[in-house]
């Protein structure tokens, strides 16, 4: 089990349902961008224009992303960003 996932485990069941819901949105985005050619390292480019979006809640959308299966050291980088 990652970091991400024990955290999210330890949250309330609302706020962890609204994690994997949104999760399941972004996966389908994720393949996209995948199947891309990285524009950016790890794409954190792509995963930084995700997070600002919302970015009093990028921290929220960060976990999804990485349930979703976002590369997790392209996200750490464009979460550093924010």
């Amino acid at each position: 089990m990652t970091k991400a996932q024990t955290f999210v485990d330890g949250l309330s069941p609302e706020l962890k349902q609204a994690i994997l819901n949104m999760a399941e949105t972004l996966r389908p985005v994720l393949d996209e961008i995948h199947e891309q050619t990285p524009t950016t390292q790890k794409y954190y480019g792509d995963y930084f224009k995700i997070l600002s979006y919302r970015p009093e809640q990028h921290k929220v959308i960060a976990l999804a992303l990485l349930y979703a299966g976002a590369n997790p050291d392209g996200l750490e980088a464009a979460v550093k960003l924010m």
